[in-house]
Order: C-alpha cells, then sequence, then structure tokens
C-alpha cells in the first residue's frame, strides 16, 4: 500500500464548523433500546458492530459515486466534516517494503478530506473484517467515549494490496442530538509490496 495525498497538512488546530454548509448531519447509528449502560464492554462491543459497518460502507459509497467534492455530499453518499468533532485529529501511519511513512490532520475538514482522497484520489478499498476478530469497542466510564478499532483488508481495483488496522473515539455531541462524533482516529496501512499511487 502507498498512501500519498497532494491534500495539505496541518498542525494541531481546531477547524472553525463541523457542518457543511446548508448540509443537514445524518445520525450515526443508535442500537435498539439503548443498551443498558452497565456492562460497559458489552455496550461497546455492541455498537463497535453497528458502527463500523456504517462508517465503511458511508466511506465507500465516495468512490462508488464518484463524488467530486467533499463538502457538496449527494447521491447515496452522506460523507462530510459534519460527522467529525471540530478538533478531531487523524494519524495515517504506512508501511511497505520495510519503510513507514506518517502522516498527521487536524480538523474536521482536513480529516474528512484526508480519509475521502484515500477512497476518491487514490482507489484505495477499506474492507473490514465484520466479526468480533475484526471489530473491538468498549466505552469509557468517565468520558463516555466509545473506543472502536477495526481491522481488514485493503484492494485497489481487483488487487489486494495490503492489511489496515483503525482505531476511532467517539463522543457524543449534544447540539446533532446526542449522536456520535469521531473525535480522533488512526489509521495504519501495511502493503504487502509497494504500490504507486494512483493517479488521476
Amino acid at each position: 500500500v502507498s498512501s500519498t495525498s497532494g491534500d495539505h497538512r496541518t498542525s494541531v488546530e481546531p477547524a472553525s464548523s463541523t457542518t457543511s454548509p446548508g448540509h443537514s448531519p445524518k445520525s450515526s447509528p443508535a442500537l435498539c433500546g439503548d443498551l443498558d449502560k452497565k456492562d460497559n464492554d458489552d455496550y461497546g462491543q455492541k455498537y463497535a458492530e453497528q458502527w463500523t459497518p456504517w462508517f465503511y460502507d458511508l466511506l465507500r459509497q465516495c468512490g462508488t459515486n464518484m463524488i467530486h467534492d467533499p463538502m457538496q455530499p449527494h447521491g447515496m453518499s452522506d460523507w462530510g466534516d459534519h460527522h467529525f468533532w471540530a478538533d478531531s485529529v487523524l494519524k495515517i501511519e504506512v508501511t511497505a517494503r520495510n519503510q513507514t511513512t506518517e502522516e498527521n490532520y487536524s480538523g474536521a475538514l482536513n480529516v474528512s478530506r484526508r480519509l475521502y482522497s484515500l477512497v476518491v484520489r487514490e482507489s484505495l478499498y477499506l474492507n473490514p473484517n465484520l466479526d468480533r476478530n475484526g471489530i473491538k469497542g468498549r466505552l469509557e466510564q468517565h468520558s463516555g467515549m466509545v473506543l472502536v478499532t477495526a481491522s481488514g483488508t485493503v484492494n485497489r481495483h481487483s488487487q489486494f494490496v495490503g492489511i489496515f488496522s483503525q482505531a476511532f473515539g467517539l463522543l457524543r455531541d449534544p447540539s446533532v442530538n446526542n449522536n456520535y462524533r469521531i473525535k480522533f482516529t488512526n489509521l495504519q496501512l501495511r502493503g504487502t509490496d509497494y504500490m504507486p499511487p494512483y493517479q488521476t
């Protein structure tokens, strides 16, 4: 796997807004009946098992629908910066041929655009393993943050190019009906061999 982009890298500074102009955020998935939170591990795991396919389907639709402007989602995709907190951060670590590169982004718009570019500009398809071996979730007792880790395979077009592991921290936002937004995410990509970035 090789992940490179011309997107602007930023220092850790919060963005000014998490909602695209004229676009109403849709809800992140909710568990039926909102499980008894006394069992933090059970709640976190069950929520992670619902949230993970929702997130990767949403990201994958960007490439399927060939959306060219992440600020103007349309069609079946609702991808955008409104799924992230204003001060959200993203770390991407790519390892291929025993070399590791690291990228860091901050702010809802920058994080959203970088993940978007992985799919649309670099044609990387993140396919999570949806059983309990591929998804782990835990609810932090005091902060209420749901910690999610997903892993799976990476493909470009019809070719297998590596594996990935991605961690998320999700916090409820009272300004959007107490739905979860992404506070941080760390993405690790491990390539089976070097492949130059997809050229558009």
